[in-house]
């Protein structure tokens, strides 16, 4: 199919630096932060290669971006949640932006990364682990099933997991017609956090 010449490719810092951006958070998404390039953001981007340097920078810049990006938005979200943990927003969350737990746990078990990479922040996992030790202690259990940070844990692991690997098991899965992923998923996560309220 030859190439649509109406298409309109990002120029200048700005564009270049936000299409860039985009695409490494989708490649990052995908595949792990060494196996993707510089190159490959690049031509994802619709930009040329060098122009990615000259604005962004290195591939670790880049990532730092993405990792910085995905905390704002999350940051987002933590700001919209009122009250109690909505276990069905965060899933909600999970699946809509699949880069954001991928991405901060591939560098984390990458170990090529140096950790000043790592945003110090991750807002909605903070959250929940302090949503969940005070309900704990609201509770008077002294000695849960599981502790509040394992249990985030637990969590973020499913949710990754299932962001990595969901739709190969989905569709080889004896799942019936009409299952509804995010309902289910959800169940799942509610199934951890009520165990982390359970007595030992």
């Amino acid at each position: 199919m030859a190439e649509d010449s109406t298409l309109i490719r990002p120029h200048g810092p700005a564009q270049v630096r936000a299409a860039a951006v985009a695409a490494a958070t989708e490649l990052f998404a995908e595949r792990p932060p060494g196996a993707v390039t510089v190159r490959q953001i690049a031509e994802r981007a619709g930009v040329n290669h060098a122009l990615v340097h000259r604005y962004v920078g290195t591939k670790e810049d880049l990532l730092r971006e993405v990792l910085e990006h995905n905390a704002r938005t999350a940051e987002r979200l933590n700001a919209e949640l009122v009250g109690g943990a909505d276990l069905e927003r965060i899933v909600a969350f999970a699946l809509e932006n699949p880069g954001y737990l991928r991405a901060f746990l591939a560098v984390q078990l990458a170990g090529e990364w140096e950790t000043e990479l790592l945003p110090q922040a991750q807002p909605l996992m903070q959250r929940l682990v302090a949503e969940l030790a005070a309900e704990q202690r609201e509770r008077g259990i002294d000695v849960p099933e599981l502790s509040a940070p394992m249990a985030v844990a637990a969590i973020a692991a499913l949710l990754s997991a299932w962001c990595a690997a969901g739709p190969f098991l989905a569709g080889r899965a004896d799942a019936p017609a009409g299952t509804d992923e995010r309902a289910e998923l959800t169940a799942a996560v509610q199934a951890i956090w009520d165990r982390a309220l359970a007595e030992r």
